[in-house]
């Protein structure tokens, strides 16, 4: 197997190897062949996963609609990742004034948000995946709305936490969709970049929320806060109306002939034929089977057709209005059991795959929030002394290198795949994905290593903050390499593998807003750091054995009856 990859020979093509790259002429297949017709191309790349021939299907979108829907979502995502961040430059000022410690304060203004979050996920999977997305997005920056209208009362800490455990709830759909969204409209050549941006604009908007809500505070106070946030969202409530479309489409699942022929090779490769090859390209035949197959192994939602239910699927179907495109409650888009679908989430949870790149992507994320906690703690008492709205404008730096860097990790992700394709015989594995967790490594273990002495001799603001840049340079590229290899494993369930994404992100997180201050506080920030290099670099060799092993583990899930069930979406 080219690049280093084991290959599998009992699952030869597991979930996520596909061909990738357009090898029709080189190996002299016939282009008029029916399975060489039935693949859609842009230029020599073949799109996966395959749109169908309806104008309703968001693959089909004109890519100036996909950018609408993203920028739409994104920038919503921007202003909920401030939502719970805002009040971190004000904690001096509410510790002061509820007679409480800095680290009490953010244990009560962040850390419930976070919990109430993860537990709210479970609730918004099973109902996006029954009732769509668009619906819970559009109500989840509504109640946003609303709750920031009922902070503006606020008047002691337990009403801040409580407002940040609504603010968690309703911030959960969006965390929770923003992937999958782009998931349904994306193909697996472009995704690199769109993930990237999507897995750190959180992290920016809470940066940003720095920026904003520390002058705010500084000048007029938290109170006024809360006004300026509800014209923000009442904005974006509209904008969200307007512009976010339904992205959940149910494509039909297709029997003919040949695709019998084709499910039941891949039946037989999954129950671990291991007579077959690991080459796609042996004969014209065989290439146009497997190809097939794992085209509809990569279709996102697919159902039977059965009375009473409609799939469109046909060229001529008409595309939908504007009053259609808005429309908030369309009853029930999938026929999916919304009991099974809540449990669902569990049963991806314990895919090795879905572990792995959870675990990796929560550990690096985390790690810029710690290193946001850490210079908010110690810049904001003796000897700095740094205001909350000085201290916000340092945030701004690592925003701008988070954005840069994620197109710049994205852009490469893509173009990485595309690379190692065309020299692995066209084909492409998810594997491919994982180099980009090679800088991601080497810029936390230098942050970790550069502001560990840097806080311990007191050094000069500014190279705590230059230092404090690696962090906000390893988020994307950890992101790039993660997120896409979880859809990309995972398109049937991606929904519910991105609840463990969330899930394990902000167990971390939590984890880092309750123990870091308080660690900081007795241990010292040298101390914490040189602890949490050790870590840091523990997590990442994680990678080694997954990036040789992987095609493995992947096959190993494909023949597993427990694991097939739990990836099992269709109606």
């Amino acid at each position: 197997m080219g690049w280093g990859i084991l290959p599998d020979h009992r699952t030869p093509r597991p979930p996520g190897t596909v061909l990738l790259d357009d090898l029709l002429g080189s190996h002299h297949i016939d282009v008029d062949a029916p399975e060489a017709a039935k693949l859609k191309k842009q230029g020599h790349v073949v799109l996966q996963p395959q749109p169908c021939d309806s104008p309703n299907d968001p693959l089909n979108w004109p890519m100036k609609v996909k950018i609408q829907v993203f920028v739409t979502i994104a920038v919503t995502m921007v202003a909920i990742g401030g939502v719970l961040g805002m009040l971190s430059t004000a904690g001096r000022i509410l510790g002061e004034k509820f007679h409480v410690k800095y680290s009490v304060v953010i244990q009560n203004v962040t850390a419930p948000g976070t919990a109430s979050t993860m537990g709210a996920l479970f609730l918004a999977a099973p109902l996006a995946a029954v009732f769509g997305k668009r619906v819970l997005i559009v109500c989840g920056v509504f109640g946003i709305t609303a709750d920031m209208f009922a902070g503006i009362f606020a008047n002691s800490l337990p009403y801040y936490r409580a407002l940040s455990v609504l603010n968690g709830i309703w911030m959960a759909p969006v965390e929770l969709l923003i992937a999958p969204i782009t998931t349904d409209l994306i193909f697996v050549h472009q995704r690199g970049r769109f993930m990237a941006l999507s897995a750190v604009i959180r992290d920016v908007g809470s940066d940003a929320s720095h920026i904003i809500s520390g002058n705010i505070i500084a000048k007029l106070g938290v109170k006024y806060l809360y006004i300026v946030s509800v014209s923000v969202f009442a904005i974006l409530s509209t904008c969200n109306f307007l512009f976010m479309r339904e992205t959940t489409f149910v494509r039909p699942k297709k029997v003919e002939p040949e695709e019998i022929d084709s499910a039941t090779a891949s039946s037989s490769s999954v129950m671990g034929d291991s007579k077959r090859d690991d080459g796609f390209l042996e004969d014209s035949s065989k290439k146009g089977k497997v190809t097939e197959t794992e085209v509809y192994e990569l279709t996102p939602v697919v159902t039977q057709r059965k009375p009473g239910r409609i799939v469109n699927d046909s060229a001529t179907e008409p595309k939908h209005t504007f009053r259609q495109n808005i429309a908030l409650f369309r009853g029930r888009i999938t026929h999916r059991s919304m009991k099974k679908s809540f449990l669902q989430p569990f049963g991806v949870m314990t895919i090795p795959t879905v572990i792995f790149a959870t675990f990796i992507h929560g550990t690096f994320i985390t790690w810029i929030i710690s290193s946001t906690i850490i210079q908010h703690q110690i810049l904001l008492f003796p000897p700095y002394n740094v205001k909350p709205d000085v201290l916000s404008y340092l945030t701004l730096p690592g925003s701008v290198v988070n954005l840069v860097t994620a197109l710049f990790a994205g852009t490469v992700s893509d173009w990485l795949i595309q690379f190692c394709a065309r020299r692995n015989a066209g084909i492409y594995e998810p594997e491919f994905r994982l180099f980009m967790l090679i800088p991601a490594t080497i810029c936390t273990s230098a942050g970790f290593a550069l502001l560990g002495p840097l806080y311990h001799n007191n050094a000069a603001v500014w190279k705590i903050v230059v230092a404090g840049l690696c962090f906000h340079m390893a988020g994307p590229f950890a992101s790039s390499g993660t997120i896409p290899y979880i859809f990309d494993t995972m398109q049937n369930a991606s929904t519910e593998a991105f609840v463990a994404v969330a899930l394990i992100r902000h167990v971390f997180i939590l984890l880092a807003q309750s123990y870091i201050p308080v660690w900081l506080e007795h241990k010292g920030p040298l101390h914490l750091h040189q602890t949490l290099l050790v870590v840091n670099l523990c997590v990442a060799a994680f990678v080694i054995p997954v990036y040789f092993y992987g095609k493995r583990m992947r096959g190993m899930v494909s023949r597993n009856a427990f694991f097939r069930k739990a990836c099992e979406t269709a109606a």
